[in-house]
């Protein structure tokens, strides 16, 4: 049975449960698995790059963080003839050391906002690339993940469904599959972004 939806884990889950006692608590179980996800994997499928705006005398770039918003990559502006790549600072140091008008050239994240300093002396583009939240399975019915690993979620499920029922021997079982799984994401990941494939050398002359 392929798994690539919502509706197809739940049932694999139950089938390998042979029950369906916890059918009721699938979501509240891929909801705590994404959790754990998105606290430990970085990949390139959860790259993502957003336009914003920054006004003139302001000290933030509009709009603040992305909804997906998980983990900062880089942050740059649009500037000419090269951008300008902003630097993470404390936001006391932006507040005490950069309080006047220029180009900005460092970046805090407080709550929400990205503040930045210098406050922009004129109006600027900025390009944000980040980390984003890995898309609710439930809510999406699919995501890329579930796509290119679905024993990932497979397992991550079986181990939610342990840790539901007091079951420490598969709990373990299960954990052990997930960062198996994990470890294959992050070499895959590698591979994909620096083509770390052996090199074949090839010897003698060529035509």
């Amino acid at each position: 049975m392929a798994i690539a939806t919502w509706t197809d884990l739940q049932g694999a889950v139950t089938n390998w449960l042979s029950h369906s006692n916890f059918s009721s608590r699938y979501g509240e179980f891929a909801t705590l698995f994404e959790a754990a996800l998105n606290r430990k994997l970085r990949t390139h499928d959860m790259e993502r790059s957003a336009v914003a705006f920054i006004l003139s005398g302001t000290d933030n770039i509009y709009g603040g963080l992305s909804a997906d918003y998980l983990e900062n990559r880089s942050i740059y502006l649009q500037t000419s003839p090269k951008k300008t790549v902003l630097k993470p600072a404390s936001i006391d140091i932006i507040r005490s050391q950069y309080d006047y008008s220029g180009i900005p050239k460092f970046f805090a994240i407080l709550e929400d906002d990205i503040v930045i300093g210098p406050y922009a002396n004129g109006d600027y583009v900025a390009i944000l690339e980040y980390y984003a939240k890995i898309p609710s399975i439930e809510t999406n019915n699919t995501n890329w993940l579930l796509t290119k690993y679905p024993d990932v979620y497979l397992y991550g499920m079986l181990m939610q469904c342990a840790i539901y029922d007091h079951d420490p021997e598969n709990e373990a079982r299960y954990e052990a599959r997930v960062n198996k799984i994990f470890d294959d994401i992050m070499i895959d990941d590698r591979k994909a972004k620096w083509n770390s494939r052996p090199s074949i050398e090839i010897l003698g002359s060529t035509p």
